[in-house]
């Protein structure tokens, strides 16, 4: 499994029983502690040893949750793609040289695209997956995240050689794979688009820490603004004037998160909006300008352990912090509606995967 930032092993194992579709599982229920009752674990037949790190849905009934399995040592990587219907997850047949997915996404024409591992990427589309890049051991890294417009117009970014090796924005057309921008000590995370000629793309690195870069259509540039963020984890944005970015703050030399900044573009500049988050964020995701998620989580270093998970949702006015259980480190978000979103990752007090629901008017 990649590391979530920090070289964090996300891995998760074991099959769950979930409890009830709408309501919190009974252990919760009954801790005594007074979470948001409109989130849940959802009932998923997650095989044993499966992470999970992305989703992705066209709506409410027609969602993709993926990851994987994998091993450092050995370098052995198997993906996996879970599919819900509106009724139930099951998973999907995929091809077996799939490694772990780390990222998926699609459009409403039915193409979807799921990258990871390897610096691999596979194309469903009419219901047959193909691969449109071969993994590959001898590049030591991983596609990041993925964005698709087309089944021949899908951007990716991607780390080659890990630790601040080269950071790379790739395009892929009916020609193939072409190398957009290639920088050494540079992490692309996360990317989103309004349009082909609207590109964001979050990104770390001694060179640019606190820059954002931008793609017009024509050439990529690389917009720097004084935020003090460490690492610009991930980007969304419900239009292309109401962009949000996450990311983390780090300690003046560098060597320690002390928190989480959360800035937004209005269409003419970027500001802070929220910067007293002690969590780790590295997820937004919603469905309207007034209806965000953001989601991180707690690191020890000492440990290298994941000890902490946050949530947190903006209204259009302010962001709050959702009351969910804090062994809960969600590693994925997509929102359906207003009301209605779904997260995946796991539960740190027992490493089992869970996909999560939230269900209610807010």
């Amino acid at each position: 499994m990649p590391d979530a930032g920090n070289g964090i092993d996300a891995g998760t194992d074991n099959d769950f029983d979930s409890g009830k579709d709408d309501n919190l599982d009974a252990s919760l229920q009954d801790s005594g502690k007074d979470y948001d009752h409109c989130w849940n674990v959802m009932d998923a037949a997650i095989p044993e040893s499966i992470f999970l790190r992305s989703i992705w849905g066209r709506s409410a009934s027609d969602i993709f949750a993926a990851g994987g399995w994998s091993d450092d040592e050995s370098e052995e990587s198997t993906g996996s793609i879970f599919h819900y219907d509106g009724f139930s997850w099951e998973e999907m047949d995929i091809p077996s040289s799939m490694p772990a997915v780390i990222s998926i996404h699609g459009n409403s024409n039915g193409c979807l695209c799921a990258v990871g591992e390897k610096i691999s990427a596979y194309l469903f589309k009419d219901g047959v997956w193909r691969t449109i890049r071969e993994p590959s051991s001898s590049l030591g890294g991983y596609f990041w995240d993925v964005w698709v417009f087309g089944e021949n117009d899908i951007y990716a970014v991607d780390l080659l050689n890990i630790n601040w090796g080269i950071g790379e924005i790739q395009h892929y057309s009916e020609e193939g794979w072409e190398e957009m921008v290639s920088l050494q000590r540079t992490a692309f995370w996360g990317i989103w688009g309004s349009s082909p000629d609207n590109i964001y793309v979050s990104v770390s690195g001694p060179d640019n820490w606190g820059s954002v870069f931008h793609y017009d259509g024509n050439e990529w540039a690389r917009e720097e603004y004084n935020f003090h963020v460490g690492v610009f984890y991930d980007v969304w944005g419900s239009s292309a004037d109401d962009i949000f970015m996450v990311g983390a703050v780090w300690n003046e030399d560098g060597s320690e998160v002390i928190g989480s900044k959360i800035v937004h573009y209005d269409g003419s500049e970027w500001h802070t909006m929220k910067n007293d988050i002690p969590f780790e964020l590295h997820c937004v995701n919603g469905s309207e300008k007034d209806d965000v998620y953001a989601a991180g989580f707690d690191y020890d270093s000492e440990a290298g352990e994941l000890i902490e998970g946050a949530l947190y949702h903006f209204d259009g006015n302010e962001w709050s912090e959702m009351n969910i259980p804090e062994t809960w480190i969600i590693m994925g978000l997509w929102a359906a509606s207003e009301g209605e979103a779904f997260a995946v990752g796991y539960d740190s007090e027992d490493e089992k995967a869970r996909i999560f629901r939230y269900s209610c008017e807010l």
